[in-house]
């Protein structure tokens, strides 16, 4: 399977991701997670109103993942991930054609699953 995931890094992080959860550490947990945030929320330029639609249903697939590690008890494990996303999010939409709407909807997802998930863990105060 490892051979298979080598060929898509995409699919290799997330393999990375499963595993992670599947060994419980928390510091292991939340830098997986802040690197799919970086893998899915990079390189994009600038993002015309056509590309704005695809870009903002990978975040959402994206945002999906991270509220069931926080359904699933992981706030402080994916604190750090979505505080990256939101930052990440908020530059994109800077940077494209949003005329549509939907990256400020996942911004916003975003930013209410980062309070979230700072109510249910206790994430560093500075």
């Amino acid at each position: 399977m490892r051979e298979l995931a080598a060929r898509d890094p995409a699919v290799d992080q997330l393999l990375d991701t499963r595993a992670a959860v599947a060994t419980g550490d928390p510091d292991l947990i939340g830098t997986s997670l802040v690197e799919s945030v970086n893998d899915v929320l990079s390189n994009w330029g600038f993002v015309d109103y056509r590309r704005s639609f695809d870009v903002a249903r990978e975040a959402g697939d994206l945002l999906d993942e991270l509220a069931e590690h926080l359904d699933g008890g992981a706030a402080a494990a994916v604190e750090p991930a979505l505080r990256r996303a939101v930052t990440r999010l908020r530059k994109l939409t800077e940077n494209a054609d949003d005329s549509g709407g939907m990256l400020g909807d996942a911004c916003q997802q975003a930013a209410d699953l980062h309070a979230r998930s700072c109510r249910m863990g206790r994430p560093d105060p500075v």
